[in-house]
C-alpha cells in the first residue's frame, strides 16, 4: 500500500473525503506524516535568531507507544507551539 504525503492528506481532509478520525488513524498507523516536510515551527529570540521549541518523552523506546494521557499532553503542548510560533520553510 502506498503512503500519502501530508499535503495530499490535508487536501483530502479539506474536501471532506477524510474526516478527523480517519486522519488520526492514518497518522497513528504511519500512512501519513504528522507534519509537512521542509517546515518547522520557530520563535525569534531577542537577538533575532530563530529557535525551535521541542517536546518529547525521554526514555520512550523506538517501539514505545503513547498512552492516552501522553497523547493528550502532546496535543496540548503542540497547540501552544502553534499559538506562539510561526512556520519557517526550510526549502527557501
Amino acid at each position: 500500500m502506498g503512503k500519502l504525503t501530508r499535503k495530499e492528506a490535508e487536501d483530502l481532509h479539506k474536501i471532506g473525503t477524510l474526516d478527523d478520525e480517519t486522519m488520526e488513524v492514518l497518522e497513528n498507523e504511519g500512512f501519513v506524516a504528522r507534519r509537512a516536510r521542509g517546515q518547522r515551527r520557530v520563535m525569534k529570540t531577542k537577538n533575532n535568531s530563530y529557535v525551535t521549541p521541542q517536546f518529547y518523552f525521554r526514555g520512550l523506546s523506538k517501539n514505545g507507544e503513547y498512552s492516552k494521557k501522553m497523547e493528550e499532553l502532546h496535543t496540548k503542548v503542540h497547540e501552544l507551539f502553534n499559538k506562539y510560533t510561526t512556520t519557517f520553510n526550510n526549502n527557501k
